[in-house]
């Protein structure tokens, strides 16, 4: 699939992406994270958007994180985070 711009919007901004990943998973994507989004400011209307929406990613990570260990296991989780980490170091020190 060619790359393609889309738009959507989270908390009422609007954003617009070069992507070639199809439009209806995007959307679908960004609508995940406003529905927690939403969830977190229910549970605390004070707290700022940027906040609520760190808040939100880790707790999207955390889902992700206990996928990777019900599907592959922790020892598999830890190789792939340490992978992760020494990835990371290589990378730093191209820089």
């Amino acid at each position: 699939m060619d790359e393609e711009y889309i738009t959507f919007q989270v908390l009422n901004e609007r954003f617009t992406i070069k992507t070639d990943v199809e439009e209806d998973y995007l959307l679908s994507i960004t609508d995940y994270l406003e529905r927690k989004i939403q969830a977190i400011k229910e549970k605390i209307p004070t707290l700022s958007n940027i906040k609520a929406v760190i808040f939100a990613a880790i707790d999207i990570i955390d889902e992700l994180n206990k996928e990777k260990k019900k599907k592959f296991g922790e020892d598999a989780v830890q190789i792939l985070s340490d992978l992760s980490d020494s990835l990371a170091a290589v990378i730093e020190e191209q820089e």
